[in-house]
């Protein structure tokens, strides 16, 4: 009896206890997760999971994030503790590789999310098997949600300006372009000069933009980090680039897909801060878009690498970044007196808008129609010539000669003559047909300040002397009706 008494409650003690209990099943499969997550009473549940990695993420926390697939599902899971992206055997995990992860469903901001413990490398992959797409099949949405590889030249590159943690990328080959993001949680500084004109091999997965500020981007390619960005060519040095002059035969779409390429020569003109014009020293007239350097001086020597681009009628460098050349000094072309009939107009008097002037020094003389000095680089200054044109001119890095000039003052404006044709790539901003870029502050020349006789100050004055007028007629009223009213 008394053995049988101790046998029941020894029994008892042990289905009390807490190993008696039936602990939830560890979850095996990515399905098993997607199934758990959404019931919070699986916090807390252990998973051991095993997949492809379809793009690892870093975060500000030293965190690693893994996308991995197993075949049928993809799951994102996320690092309690940073590891740096190395299994526990401290090999460096990347993509394509098999893994196994081993961790548990923990709460975020009132949702199960899966965190793992441990990360094992099982076997290596090949990230160079994967399907390669062209940018143009991209853009037509083929592969999307699929880790894929894209080749081309990397043609943009620069921080996103609506999102801080993206990194855009425009890669093109012959037959189209591309737009790629690339995440960069961790605010990694990036040279965007390191990728401007490299041909690259980039590993991401693609995806329409509907989701995002991009909504209208299309298809877009998404790079979960900058390491997935493998340089296969370097951009051309200042020593390697070929000379933008081998392009003369080029077509417009050779030339979009093109390389890094230089130019040396003089500069013409400086405007809006990062644009100038020059000559090289085979005569061609090159517009140059600077990165993000400052521009060098008028009539410097310098040497411009940059990428090709065209506006049809010349090929342009954009991106680029120059260094002086103390050995090329600038043309002494002496200013050709113009009219706008003239540039507007060929000589048969039809209408045409006249090229041959672009980069040529120019001497208009007329009277200041319009000044605007709301921002240093939009200063401008409007002439109307004495055969009745309005000239546009640049005075971005001019500012102060403006406070010199007032509305309606004769001047003898001259500068360089800037075609200003509509780009087939949409990469001029302005599409003003032509306008003037002084070199220097001598080169507006006040012929007559205008009359202090003005058609506003007349009016100013005829009003105060109506005001006034009407001030005495009203007081000889008052004077009368009170004499009045003392006569009765």
């Amino acid at each position: 009896m008394v053995r049988k008494i101790s046998f029941l409650f020894s029994t008892l003690a042990v289905l009390a206890s807490p190993c008696a209990l039936s602990a939830p099943a560890q979850l095996r499969t990515i399905e098993d997760i997607v199934r758990a997550t959404p019931d919070l009473a699986n916090e807390d549940r252990a998973f051991d999971i095993t997949g492809i990695v379809h793009s690892r993420t870093r975060h500000l926390d030293d965190t690693t994030s893994y996308l991995i697939h197993d075949g049928s599902h993809r799951l994102m899971v996320y690092e309690i503790n940073g590891r740096n992206r190395s299994s526990d055997s401290g090999e460096t995990i990347g993509l394509t590789d098999h893994i196994r992860l081993r961790g548990r469903l923990m709460t975020f901001h009132g949702a199960l999310y899966p965190k793992y413990e441990t990360v094992e490398l099982l076997a290596r992959g090949n990230p160079n098997a994967l399907p390669l797409l062209t940018p143009a099949e991209l853009c037509q949405g083929k592969s999307v949600g699929k880790l894929i590889r894209l080749k081309g030249l990397i043609r943009v590159a620069s921080q996103d300006d609506s999102d801080a943690y993206l990194l855009h990328m425009t890669v093109q080959d012959g037959n189209g372009a591309a737009p790629v993001f690339v995440n960069n949680r961790t605010r990694k500084t990036i040279p965007p000069l390191r990728y401007i004109g490299a041909e690259a091999m980039i590993y991401g997965i693609p995806r329409l933009a509907n989701g995002s500020i991009r909504q209208h981007a299309g298809y877009i390619l998404f790079v979960a980090d900058i390491d997935d960005v493998t340089t296969l060519r370097p951009p051309a040095t200042a020593e390697s680039a070929p000379d933008i002059e081998t392009l003369t035969n080029a077509l417009p779409q050779q030339i979009a897909s093109l390389g890094l390429h230089r130019a040396d020569g003089t500069v013409l003109a400086v405007w809006k801060k990062r644009t100038f014009l020059m000559k090289t020293t085979h005569g061609t007239v090159v517009r140059i878009t600077l990165h993000d350097t400052m521009p060098p001086p008028v009539g410097a020597g310098i040497r411009v690498v940059g990428l090709p681009s065209t506006d049809i009628y010349n090929i342009n460098l954009k991106d680029a970044t120059w260094q002086h050349k103390a050995d090329l000094f600038p043309p002494k072309d002496a200013p050709t007196p113009m009219t706008v009939a003239k540039l507007l107009t060929n000589d048969k008097g039809a209408p045409q808008l006249m090229v041959k002037y672009h980069g040529k020094a120019l001497t208009f003389s007329g009277f200041v129609r319009y000044l605007s000095k709301s921002a240093i680089d939009r200063a401008q200054l409007q002439m109307e010539a004495d055969d009745g044109g309005l000239i546009p001119i640049d005075m971005s890095v001019l500012p102060e000669t403006l406070d010199t000039l007032s509305l309606g003052d004769r001047i003898s404006a001259t500068g360089i003559c800037v075609i200003n044709a509509e780009n087939w790539l949409n990469d001029i901003e302005d599409r003003l047909p032509f306008f003037l870029v002084p070199r220097s502050s001598d080169d507006i020349v006040i012929l007559s300040h205008a009359p202090w006789w003005t058609p506003g100050r007349l009016l100013t004055l005829l009003g105060i002397l109506a005001a006034a007028l009407l001030g005495v007629v009203g007081w000889n009223v008052s004077l009368n009706r009170r004499a009045k009213a003392k006569g009765r």
